[in-house]
């Protein structure tokens, strides 16, 4: 069940990286519609084909703009699932060391009977932590810095604090390599082991 989870979660990270929020055409040449209009209205009748060309232009950008907002909300909607699976591998993470716990007794002949917990959890996970807030919305805010630099993250909550985290990982070699991602980006992070 968990693998599937991660693979899931590395599918929608794939497409997440894939689809990443571009600049429309307007901001990328900082074409300015209103300059265009002013053009429009003083060139002469001999210009028609130019004005064409300027309407098929400006029809191409509105196209091109359309597009973009669809792909944005996609990006959206992909980002909310993304959120949704690691909340989803969280819990089912609780529930399994929750399973894995039991409690044996020793065998004591005492009136009070010793006991000692053994965990069976076999796995360890490794997350790379980037920030712990009092308040959800600087943390969401730092997640939201992360994403606009393309490095995967998500909001989880942890002993009264929300912790932004930039990934969970079964092997520490790969939480090595996030860390040093975000590093790089700028800021200081650390691997915790649970």
């Amino acid at each position: 069940m968990i693998k599937k989870v991660l693979i899931s979660m590395l599918l929608l990270t794939l497409v997440l990286v894939g689809c990443q929020k571009k600049p429309s055409l307007n901001e990328m040449v900082n074409y300015d519609t209103t300059d265009v209009s002013k053009q429009q209205k003083t060139t002469d009748n001999n210009n028609d084909t130019e004005s064409n060309a300027d309407t098929e232009t400006m029809d191409k950008i509105k196209e091109l703009e359309g597009s973009l907002a669809e792909k944005d909300k996609i990006i959206d909607d992909l980002r909310s699932q993304n959120e949704d699976l690691n909340k989803k591998l969280e819990e089912k993470e609780e529930e399994d060391k929750k399973a894995n716990t039991s409690t044996v007794n020793n065998g004591s002949s005492s009136s009070k009977s010793s006991t000692t917990t053994i965990s069976n959890t076999a796995k360890k996970y490794y997350r790379v932590i980037v920030g712990s807030f009092d308040k959800k919305e600087n943390a969401t805010k730092l997640k939201e810095e992360l994403l606009t630099k393309k490095i995967d993250a998500y909001v989880s909550p942890s002993n009264n604090k929300y912790r932004v985290i930039a990934g969970t990982f079964s092997q520490m070699k790969n939480a090595t390599k996030r860390k040093d991602l975000v590093d790089k980006s700028g800021y200081n992070s650390f691997i915790v082991s649970e």
